[in-house]
């Protein structure tokens, strides 16, 4: 008579179990197929963003490569720009580090 209890609660447990499994596994699906979808209409965008460029492109060359050529000059510019105002250590700072490491080895502190 005390089995028939704890099996039922056995039974439940179980039970719950299977159906959480059985939503988790569904939310699952749901979200593959959503993802899935969304990856298709991106793909289409992309594709069709691709062949209006490639249209736009044989049709107006010299702008094209105006523009390519002036986008290119600026972003060379610009690296250029950001290369030459990157903080980088002088040789004093390096010769300071350098002694004071020295004097860390020499336990001059």
């Amino acid at each position: 008579m005390n089995n028939e209890p704890s099996q039922s609660t056995a039974e439940r447990a179980k039970n719950m179990l299977s159906e959480q499994a059985k939503a988790v596994t569904d939310k699952t699906k749901a979200l593959t197929d959503d993802a899935a979808q969304t990856w298709e209409t991106t793909k289409g965008k992309a594709t069709e963003a691709m062949q209006t460029s490639e249209r736009y492109v044989r049709e107006n060359p010299g702008t094209s490569v105006a523009t390519m050529f002036g986008a290119g000059i600026v972003l060379g510019a610009l690296i250029g720009w950001s290369l030459a105002h990157e903080a980088r250590p002088t040789y004093s700072d390096g010769a300071h580090d350098f002694l004071k490491a020295l004097g860390r080895k020499l336990k001059l502190d």
